[in-house]
């Protein structure tokens, strides 16, 4: 028999978890009649595709329920288009579509009237306020407003500072290190190890806190709560206009697209453009030699290995047994154990067959 499922969205992470948006839709459509409800995390108007409105829609389109509960129809989609081909399916698989605070009935004409006009209001209220966002960022960039300081920065008056309020201390000699600091000392460690991951190994061992994997054995190092670089994160935070004193809007459209204001800061620069012209050719050169874009061996279970310490990927490695053992032992390894920032080693290879 087909069953009654609910569909429930929010626009992002921090009103799942830190507000009873989500919370409240789901109790909502359960005290509706909903067996089962899909939830999903993502904008209803960027294009996003999001998984748990996918899968509803094949239960539609295979008839496998009777009715879809939301409560209310941007709950969808945002976009006209996208609610009217959504609308289509349902006529289509002879599904009912019900929204709690939006009563209407997509199977007489008047009701699927009252839909397509709630569909094109919600597209138009995502517009205006899409144009509001887009003028209010325009008039901080037109007065050359500091916006999402990085790391080692922060945002006072309007432009950015070092930040040298307390961040961490050493145990070894009870220092105290600021963010500022610990800036300027990961760029003097990419220069000693010439590599994002050996960046990346050198300050994680200096600032992690040690563990142990056995009372006798040490272990790894815990960094994850100080330090949420990866070597992508890395490379984007050391090629940053503003750790040369500038300051940078769009940087994520590319460079082409980037509106970089020059010298907005320059006595809070910690790193010049031959710093960053040295940058760039060790990075173009470690890509030609160790990787990115190079062919290499595929093995089954790339991309489907995951530490269980702190879920990252792993790679398959394989080490000699030893002077009196032929051959060799294969086995998983955390990608952030390898820059010290797990204290996850590895796996066996046959713990994963």
């Amino acid at each position: 028999m087909a069953k009654t499922i609910g569909y429930a969205r929010v626009s992002s992470r921090e009103q799942a978890l830190d507000s009873h948006a989500l919370e409240q839709q789901k109790e909502r459509l359960k005290l509706a009649g909903a067996e089962e409800i899909y939830v999903d995390v993502e904008s209803g108007y960027k294009g996003r595709k999001r998984s748990q409105l996918e899968q509803v829609m094949n239960l539609v389109r295979s008839r496998q329920v009777s009715e879809v509960i939301v409560t209310r129809i941007d709950r969808l989609s945002r976009k006209g288009k996208q609610s009217f081909a959504l609308f289509d399916d349902f006529l289509e698989a002879g599904v009912t579509l019900r929204a709690l605070d939006e009563p209407f009935d997509l199977s007489s004409p008047s009701g699927k009237f009252a839909a397509g006009m709630l569909a094109v209001l919600a597209q138009h209220h995502s517009d205006q306020k899409s144009q509001a966002v887009k003028h209010g960022w325009q008039h901080l960039r037109n007065r050359k407003v500091a916006m999402n300081p990085p790391f080692g920065y922060c945002k006072v008056d309007d432009g950015y500072r070092l930040d040298y309020q307390p961040f961490l201390c050493l145990l070894s000699n009870k220092e105290e290190r600021s963010r500022g600091e610990v800036a300027i000392e990961i760029i003097k460690a990419f220069f000693e190890g010439r590599s994002l991951r050996s960046c990346l190994r050198i300050i994680n061992e200096r600032y992690g806190i040690q563990t142990f994997a056995h009372h006798h054995k040490t272990g790894g190092l815990l960094t994850r709560g100080l330090f949420r670089f990866s070597a992508g994160g890395l490379r984007n935070w050391l090629t940053s206009p503003v750790l040369r004193g500038h300051t940078c809007y769009l940087r994520n459209r590319g460079k082409a697209s980037a509106d970089i204001h020059y010298n907005t800061h320059p006595d809070q620069a910690i790193l010049t453009e031959l710093q960053l012209q040295e940058i760039e050719q060790m990075l173009t050169h470690n890509r030609q030699v160790r990787g990115y874009g190079q062919k290499g061996q595929k093995y089954p279970l790339s991309g489907l290995v995951f530490c269980g310490e702190c879920r990252s990927s792993c790679y398959s490695c394989k080490g000699s047994r030893g002077k009196n053992q032929p051959g060799y032992n294969y086995y998983f390894q955390c990608k952030n154990w390898r820059v010290r920032s797990c204290n996850q080693k590895k796996s066996s290879g046959d713990a994963q067959n």
